[in-house]
């Protein structure tokens, strides 16, 4: 994501993006993947917290 960007949006915890009761499934799924995988996550929920606000 560009600085600019990221400077301008609002900071939006992992609860408000996925909900409270998923971010433990998540950061649990998290120690199995791959590389690949995390940066494709991060992607994602750079996307989400783009739409939500």
């Amino acid at each position: 994501m560009n600085e600019q960007l990221m400077q301008e949006a609002p900071m939006v915890t992992l609860s408000e993006l996925v909900g409270d009761a998923n971010v433990r499934e998540l950061l649990d799924n998290m120690q199995a993947m791959t590389r690949q995988e995390l940066e494709d996550l991060m992607d994602s929920l750079e996307v989400l917290a783009l739409h939500a606000y």
